[in-house]
């Protein structure tokens, strides 16, 4: 990993509250929007924060991002509302432990690499 990317993921793993596992998941969808994003102005967002010219909070901020997530942000609330709360708190518990494996993944592969 270039020294660029190493800091730009600290970067990520700041904004996503020290979360190592959210912070990769994070980039790998911003990679997927630079390389897919239907908008010329998304991919350069994308390709903005992962270059490290702009941070996620600075992107979120973009009218262009706002105007991408409200449909998808809309279509999650209408769905989280069909499935009721039970279904959606077990998603979310699912998620979660996603989310802590990778992040257990991470831990021991930085262990790993540390001993050797």
């Amino acid at each position: 990993m270039a020294d660029n990317d190493r800091g730009h993921d600290d970067d990520l793993t700041a904004m996503t509250g020290g979360d190592r596992g959210l912070a990769k998941l994070a980039r790998a969808a911003l990679q997927r929007l630079r390389d897919q994003a239907a908008s010329e102005e998304m991919r350069e967002i994308a390709r903005d924060v992962l270059d490290g010219r702009l941070t996620l909070r600075q992107a979120a901020q973009h009218d262009a991002y706002a105007q991408a997530f409200t449909q998808p942000l809309q279509a999650l609330a209408r769905w989280r509302d069909e499935i009721g709360e039970q279904a959606y708190q077990q998603h979310l518990n699912q998620a979660q432990q996603s989310l802590d494996q990778i992040n257990k993944n991470l831990r021991e592969q930085a262990a790993a690499g540390h001993d050797s």
